[in-house]
């Protein structure tokens, strides 16, 4: 029996993009005992964003619980101490793994596609779904699959 993975993520665009990672041959090959279900929020601040994954897997029978989380916010509002921040979030809610992106998304796929590439009137979303490969053994590719080490 496969194991439950419960990922959340801050909008509806984070969610195609992690789909898409975790869809990938890849990725599969790493983490082929787990079956993922996959929910996203609309906006808000981290703090919403974390309540609402714990409310939404209270009473459920998940073996891992990712919420991922934008650091923009939390960077703006608490300047030199968001790490403290950080782990303060991680403390109140041990309950499930917080993957961090570095600022948002758009910043990830940023170091990850080429710079000619972002340039295009395309969004960078939508080049990141396409040429999804570039991502693999990446920096977010990494973090993500160490939740499943």
């Amino acid at each position: 029996m496969k194991k439950q993975c419960f990922i959340y993520t801050e909008g509806i665009s984070d969610r195609k993009f992690y789909q898409k990672i975790i869809d990938s041959d890849k990725f599969k090959y790493h983490a082929k005992d787990w079956e993922f279900d996959f929910k996203n929020h609309h906006g808000g601040s981290p703090e919403d964003i974390l309540q609402a994954c714990l409310n939404k897997t209270k009473n459920k029978a998940f073996n891992k619980v990712i919420c991922i989380i934008d650091l923009d916010v939390i960077k703006d509002k608490y300047k030199k101490e968001y790490i403290q921040h950080c782990k303060k979030l991680e403390k109140k809610y041990a309950g499930f793994h917080i993957l961090w992106q570095e600022d948002n998304l758009e910043g990830e796929i940023k170091k990850v596609v080429p710079k000619k590439t972002q340039k295009k009137k395309t969004s960078l979303q939508k080049i990141a779904l396409k040429k999804i490969s570039l991502f693999v053994n990446g920096s977010l590719w990494r973090r993500l699959l160490n939740f499943f080490k």
